[in-house]
């Protein structure tokens, strides 16, 4: 109720300005769009829910109203994903992984438009997969080792890091100090169970590979 009245308020100073004034015109109302929200919501796969405010202002009220609740102050509104128009109230996008360019646009009863714009950057979730020695693979002391991994989802706007850990005891694989730098150290005993995994790190996240089994054998 406080709210509402509020608006009307503002809305007064609308109703007695000539009809040649708009919205736009210095000390006249106005109406502008307020960081419009855009999300991924959690329990939508690759959807993109468009929310946005709107803001009635005149030099003495300021209401941020939901574009659902101010829909009968303004003549239309529709949104452009990328290229595409969508003219739902609130809709749910498709969307795939990368940068998106999401504009609203609010037109006013006289026809003038105000615009918001949002970068969206939809992470790829990041992986590692471990390519070679497989598991349990028996290495000689006299070969050569090449430790072999893919990493996916790495985005454009993102640089990864990865580091190869070898450790004859598994639960402390992940310490600083096991990060390999070839060759394999030469153990004491004459044959050895090594584990090996990668970790991946990007600015925003670290993930960690499965841990693999390789033999050492004199």
């Amino acid at each position: 109720m406080k709210n509402s009245y509020k608006l009307l308020v503002i809305l007064i100073a609308l109703i007695s300005c000539t009809e040649a004034d708009k919205y736009s015109d210095e000390g006249k109302l106005k109406i502008r769009l307020e960081n419009s929200i855009f999300y991924l919501p959690p329990n939508y796969r690759h959807e993109l829910r468009l929310e946005g405010k709107v803001i009635f202002d005149n030099s003495k009220e300021s209401i941020a109203w939901p574009l659902d609740e101010a829909r009968d102050y303004f003549h239309s509104h529709f949104w452009i994903i990328n290229n595409d128009t969508n003219r739902s109230s609130s809709p749910l996008v498709p969307i795939n992984y990368g940068e998106h360019l999401v504009k609203l646009v609010l037109v006013d009863f006289y026809g003038d438009t105000i615009r918001d714009s949002l970068l969206i950057q939809y992470d790829e979730p990041l992986k590692v997969e471990l390519l070679s020695p497989i598991e349990g693979y028996s290495l000689s002391k006299t070969e050569t080792l090449e430790f072999r991994y893919r990493i996916s989802g790495v985005d454009s706007w993102e640089k990864a890091q990865s580091f190869t850990y070898v450790s004859t005891d598994k639960e402390s694989l992940w310490e600083e100090e096991n990060i390999y730098e070839p060759p394999l150290t030469e153990p004491m005993l004459t044959e050895v169970m090594y584990y090996w995994g990668v970790k991946v790190s990007t600015e925003q996240k670290t993930i960690y590979s499965e841990k693999r089994r390789l033999w050492l054998e004199d």
